[in-house]
């Protein structure tokens, strides 16, 4: 179970970090999702920023003007989907968020650490 919740931790890492790059240092809440749990996200949300729970479970963070959004997700893995290769694992999640599946693979960099981009 701890590898397949590193290997979640690994896959949404530039999404938090873009997130808490966005954000600045005029953070008025933290926000931790879920609740409890030994998996969550924790945001540092400046002043105006909003979040609320959606019908499906996951937990949305938007800006004032709406300029900015994030939809967070937890889940827990199960046998079939620890076989995934990681693009399938992405691409399933993906078909969850009723979302197009990518088609190719970039690299580049978040605050030196590598990371891999699905467009």
């Amino acid at each position: 179970m701890t590898a397949a919740i590193g290997r979640f931790a690994a896959a949404a890492l530039a999404l938090v970090a873009v997130a808490a790059g966005s954000v600045g240092d005029a953070a008025a809440e933290d926000l931790r999702y879920p609740k409890t749990g030994p998996v969550a996200f924790l945001l540092h949300l400046p002043n105006g920023w909003n979040s609320k729970m959606d019908n499906s479970g996951n937990m949305l963070v938007f800006a004032p003007d709406r300029s900015a959004a994030l939809s967070l997700s937890v889940a827990k893995e199960d046998a079939d989907s620890l076989k995934q290769t990681p693009d399938q694992f992405a691409n399933a999640s993906f078909a969850v968020a009723k979302a197009e599946p990518f088609n190719k693979h970039e690299k580049g960099t978040i605050a030196g650490v590598p990371r891999r981009d699905l467009l």
